[in-house]
């Protein structure tokens, strides 16, 4: 993946429309989420990368919880995502939700509430 650009640069288009947030350690970057809308009104992360460096910092986090501050900001009132089934428990540890399975081997969705509905919280 490091390799490859359409993984590790987030797209210009995102860039320029104000889509991505970035991470910095350092002065430096240690990754990025391209958000994107959902017809719902939720929010989905598009792509996110995280530099080998940074996995297993606090970098994911505090990149996860801007994605999040952004949604709410925008009224969403979750964060979902797409991930292989073996990308899924990334995605569970940073507080996403399995939610649709699908059938067969392919991408599951995953949710990430980011506002209680008043009354259920």
């Amino acid at each position: 993946l490091l390799d490859d650009p359409s993984w590790s640069q987030p797209p210009l288009e995102a860039i320029r429309t104000g889509r991505v947030l970035v991470v910095e350690t350092d002065e430096e970057a240690a990754g990025f989420a391209v958000l994107g809308r959902r017809g719902d009104g939720d929010a989905e992360i598009e792509r996110l990368f995280l530099c080998p460096g940074h996995w297993g910092s606090q970098a994911l986090d505090v990149l996860i919880s801007a994605v999040a501050e952004r949604a709410a900001a925008e009224g969403a009132w979750s964060v979902w995502v797409a991930s292989s089934r073996a990308g899924a428990p990334f995605y569970e540890a940073c507080g996403f939700i399995a939610r649709d399975t699908g059938e067969g081997e392919g991408d599951i969705r995953l949710q990430r509430p980011i506002r209680a509905i008043a009354g259920l919280a």
